[in-house]
């Protein structure tokens, strides 16, 4: 801790921190970053000068920084082979007793099918689980058609747009500018993915591959690794949100 005396004038705070962070080897963890883009440079500046300090950051969007190295955290995973004992089904499974409903093994098969809908999202899970309160397995899963409108509600607790499905998604489209939001809501028309000569094609962006990065890093675009030509992809969620936009 870096104790302010009474003397205010006289103490420089940024000083202060380079002279504590001068002596120690440590880990700086800094969450929700993407809300602070001009941050970046002052963070740059501080690693730069500070090879001892090591930055953990959670960010929807990529930092773009020297020496970054990105961890891409993929949506829960829904197994084939034991439904009931997958990532995404044990979330939706606690969440449903934390509302007073017990889940038995006969109602596995429809727990994954409702989190291969949800394609593993955890919010999204969350949010359906909670409506277990007023519908059954069978009912939850002929609402998720369309899905945002159901996945509403979240605890009051939680930031604005960790409370519904459709805010979380706006926070991210909110932090691009106007011509990539323009971009993303174009690409929605592609129901199966689509190439680089499609989305030519159907936005005439002079500056595609820019725009389609921006997308790419704001985790609102599904980059391919392999195929020819590259195919690229939308979560039918984030899709969904896009093509209430486009309308």
């Amino acid at each position: 801790m870096i104790a302010i005396g009474s003397d205010h004038a006289a103490f420089d705070l940024k000083e202060a921190i380079k002279a504590w962070l001068a002596e120690r080897e440590l880990l700086l963890v800094l969450d929700n970053f993407e809300h602070l883009p001009g941050a970046r440079p002052a963070l740059l500046a501080l690693l730069t000068a500070f090879p001892d300090v090591t930055a953990l950051i959670t960010s929807r969007v990529a930092l773009r920084l020297r020496g970054e190295r990105e961890y891409r955290i993929a949506p829960l995973e829904v197994s084939a082979n034991e439904p009931g004992r997958s990532p995404a089904a044990e979330l939706f499974t606690e969440r449903a007793r934390a509302v007073g409903v017990e889940l038995g093994p006969e109602d596995e098969d429809a727990v994954a099918g409702i989190c291969r809908r949800l394609e593993g999202i955890p919010l999204a899970i969350e949010l359906a689980a909670a409506r277990l309160r007023l519908l059954s397995l069978d009912e939850l899963a002929r609402r998720l058609e369309p899905r945002l409108p159901l996945l509403t509600l979240g605890p009051d607790d939680l930031p604005d747009r960790q409370r519904t499905m459709r805010d979380a998604i706006a926070w991210s489209y909110q932090l691009l500018p106007e011509r990539h939001r323009r971009l993303f809501r174009a690409l929605s028309v592609f129901a199966g993915g689509w190439t680089m000569a499609s989305a030519q094609a159907i936005s005439g962006d002079p500056a595609l591959e820019e725009g389609m990065t921006a997308l790419v890093d704001a985790s609102l675009v599904l980059a391919p690794r392999t195929g020819t030509p590259l195919r690229f992809t939308m979560m039918e969620t984030i899709r969904e949100f896009a093509c209430e936009e486009l309308a």
